[in-house]
């Protein structure tokens, strides 16, 4: 298991640039305004990066995208996992839960939970934790 925050630390320098911690959200709000406004700095650039526990919708500890059925190949890669003999639906069951998902959308009014009783039907192990929050509160 890679923690969010190392994966963006490691994400920002592969870009060439470090990761400028910041202790609040509006910290690192104000620096990235101020990265902004003077975009040509001088040496490297200091992302800044506020780290804070999740406590929106459908966040998990760690996300697993197989099933007991299926075997998993964790020595081919050191920070990966390969999913081995993987079920497949056939064309006709990926068409019921496209058309699902369609009828779905096509309503004037969507609510989270048919969405989630959908995908829920086709995948077998799908989990959703709700907390009535969501990225856009977050944003």
């Amino acid at each position: 298991m890679i923690p969010f925050d190392r994966v963006a630390r490691e994400l920002l320098r592969a870009l060439g640039m470090e990761a400028d911690e910041c202790h609040s959200e509006a910290e690192a709000r104000e620096k990235m305004m101020r990265l902004r406004a003077a975009w040509r700095p001088a040496g490297p650039i200091r992302w800044p990066v506020h780290f804070f526990e999740s406590d929106t919708s459908g966040e998990k500890a760690f996300e697993e995208f197989y099933t007991p059925e299926e075997t998993l190949d964790l020595q081919r890669f050191a920070h990966l996992g390969v999913v081995k003999q993987a079920g497949r639906r056939s064309l006709a069951q990926v068409d019921q839960i496209l058309q699902s998902l369609e009828a779905i959308f096509s309503q004037d009014r969507v609510s989270k939970a048919e969405i989630v009783a959908a995908l829920k039907g086709f995948l077998p192990n799908f989990e959703h934790i709700e907390t009535g929050k969501g990225l856009d509160q977050k944003m």
